[in-house]
C-alpha cells in the first residue's frame, strides 16, 4: 500500500495505514457524478456502466458496474438523471470525497 490504495476498478488514492488488503465503503448518497455544480472535487473516480435505474420518489437509485465486475449503487436526485442524460447502458464516471468514504483495514 505504501500510503496509496489501488482498487480493482482502477482508481488510486492516498490513504495512510498498514500495508495489506483494504475494503472501501462509500454510502450510495455520497457517490458523486463529477462535474455536478456545488460538489467538491472527488478524491478518486471509477468508470462504470449503468445497469438499472429505479425511481424511488425522493431519489433515483442507479445500479452501476465497473469493467472488473464491482457493483456500485448510487442515489441521486431525480433531476440528475435528466441533467446527465443517464440511461441503461450509459457509461458513467463516478467518484467520492475523503469525507464520504471509509477504509476497512485488513479486509478479506
Amino acid at each position: 500500500r505504501a500510503g496509496v490504495v489501488t482498487l480493482e476498478a482502477g482508481a488510486r488514492f492516498a490513504s495512510p495505514g498498514e500495508d495489506g488488503r483494504v475494503g472501501l465503503v462509500v454510502r450510495p448518497d455520497h457517490i458523486l457524478l463529477p462535474g455536478d455544480s456545488g460538489h467538491p472535487a472527488t478524491e478518486a473516480e471509477v468508470v462504470t456502466q449503468c445497469e438499472d435505474i429505479l425511481f424511488l420518489g425522493t431519489h433515483v437509485r442507479l445500479d452501476l458496474r465497473t469493467a472488473t465486475g464491482v457493483a456500485i449503487s448510487v442515489h441521486v436526485p431525480p433531476f440528475r438523471v435528466v441533467e446527465h442524460a443517464i440511461a441503461v447502458g450509459s457509461e458513467l464516471r463516478v467518484g467520492w470525497t475523503v469525507a464520504g468514504r471509509k477504509i476497512i483495514e485488513n479486509a478479506p
